[in-house]
């Protein structure tokens, strides 16, 4: 038996989960916390008062070609622009392909935040760590960021592997540990990604990492869609 809260494993005949302290009694129609039967329309169970969990708005399909086709194309893009720039013999032509690898670089920066913003939106059942809007603004806090990647990144593995859980929908688990390597990639990148050589392999690592999560995090957005 697993958790329907946090997805760990029970022994058969536990009343409680051994983790969280979820209720096993029953399936579906079972409260999360105190595990009493619960009314196939109740908003709120009528021993505890916790509310029960319900999906939004129909998930959104997303379109695997082009979150990953802009991510690595501007990537490409932009860090050509830039090597341009370092070797070119003309100051002009150094000085305009500097500036201009900003743009697909940027480009890439706003169809990641999308794509993160899609997938908290697609978890919200009142039963997950934080909201869409949250999950992308506080990733522009200075230094406090650092800290949030954990929250928004790691957190959404782990948030939605216990929301399909909740809504008994079968789907594989997203890779917790692939998630929390690009959090400690991202902060070794920010210390350390102005040492030569060492950077740069740290760098291409987490570009490489976003692209896989990127991908899983369409593929798991997408089964969403599909159970709706």
């Amino acid at each position: 038996m697993r958790c329907p809260n946090c997805g760990t494993e029970a022994a058969e005949g536990d009343r409680f989960c051994p983790k969280c302290g979820a209720g096993l009694q029953g399936g579906a129609g079972s409260c999360l916390k105190c595990g009493s039967a619960l009314k196939p329309d109740a908003t709120y169970c009528a021993q505890c008062g916790m509310t029960v969990p319900r999906r939004g708005r129909p998930v959104e399909r997303l379109s695997k070609s082009f979150f990953l086709g802009s991510l690595v194309g501007g990537w490409v893009l932009g860090y050509a622009m830039v090597i341009g720039a370092i070797f070119s013999g003309s100051a002009g032509a150094s000085i305009g392909l500097g500036l201009f690898s900003t743009l697909p670089l940027v480009y890439t920066a706003v169809v990641f935040f999308v794509l993160w913003y899609k997938a908290w939106e697609s978890v919200q059942d009142g039963h997950v760590r934080t909201s869409p809007c949250r999950a992308v603004g506080f990733m522009f806090i200075p230094f406090f960021n650092l800290y949030w990647l954990f929250e928004a990144i790691w957190g959404f593995a782990r948030d939605y592997n216990r929301f399909i859980v909740r809504h008994r929908i079968s789907a594989p688990d997203l890779s917790e540990g692939l998630f929390l390597a690009v959090c400690i990639l991202s902060v070794v990148s920010f210390c350390l990604g102005w040492v030569p050589f060492f950077g740069y392999v740290i760098v291409i690592a987490l570009l490489v990492l976003i692209v896989i999560v990127a991908n899983a995090v369409v593929d798991g957005v997408n089964r969403l869609a599909e159970s709706a």
